[in-house]
């Protein structure tokens, strides 16, 4: 009968065949850590990426070659042209240069002056605008406007008189205090009437 096989050589034998190699201990670990960092990116509330601003698709205005009557629809749509492209247009003088662009003619000639003389005017949009609009807007249509608001008196609803009572204020650049002097008077007498019996605001 064969001898019985020693208990402890037995262990010994197989005990680094058992034991874990350090590879895979490192492996179970990255594993550990991989699984940890899904839990914590789950556990974190959702953020939609921020997307970043387009400026809208808009018409260009069309070219001005001077003409009085086209003044005013030509400076509107490059306001607004200028106004929905903030970031083409975060400078005073690239608005400048942008209306410069679009002139033709007599008013384009005016524009080479100024970029010649490197005036101070391409690089203040307000004033440019200013100087621009005192060459070039219909003056005719500055009279009849202003004509019209002095002789306007409320006839219908006080709600459509405001309205273009504020229109015609807008367009000539009258200031609040001033509308404020001229809207009273031209309202009905028994609007008058109803605002001298109102009880004043408290103060």
């Amino acid at each position: 009968m064969a001898d019985a096989e020693d208990p402890a050589t037995s262990s010994r034998s197989e005990t680094p065949r058992n034991r874990p190699t350090v590879a895979t201990l490192n492996e179970e670990v990255q594993r550990l850590l991989a699984r940890i960092q899904e839990l914590e990116e789950a556990a974190q509330p959702h953020t939609p990426p921020v997307q970043p601003y387009k400026e809208p698709k808009i018409g260009e205005p069309p070219t001005y070659d001077g003409k009085a009557a086209e003044f005013h629809p030509f400076l509107q749509q490059c306001k607004l042209y200028v106004r929905m492209k903030p970031l083409t247009f975060s400078q005073d003088e690239a608005c400048v240069a942008y209306v410069l662009s679009r002139l033709r003619g007599t008013p384009a000639e005016w524009g080479q002056a100024l970029l010649e003389a490197n005036s101070p005017l391409l690089t203040n949009y307000d004033a440019f605008l200013a100087r621009f609009t005192s060459l070039y807007e219909n003056k005719e249509r500055r009279r009849q406007l202003e004509y019209k608001l002095a002789r306007m008196e409320q006839t219908g609803s006080a709600h459509a008189f405001s309205a273009e009572f504020t229109s015609l204020c807008e367009i000539l650049g009258v200031d609040e205090t001033t509308r404020k002097i001229l809207f009273i008077p031209k309202l009905k007498l028994a609007v008058h009437k109803s605002l001298a019996l109102a009880p004043s605001p408290a103060t």
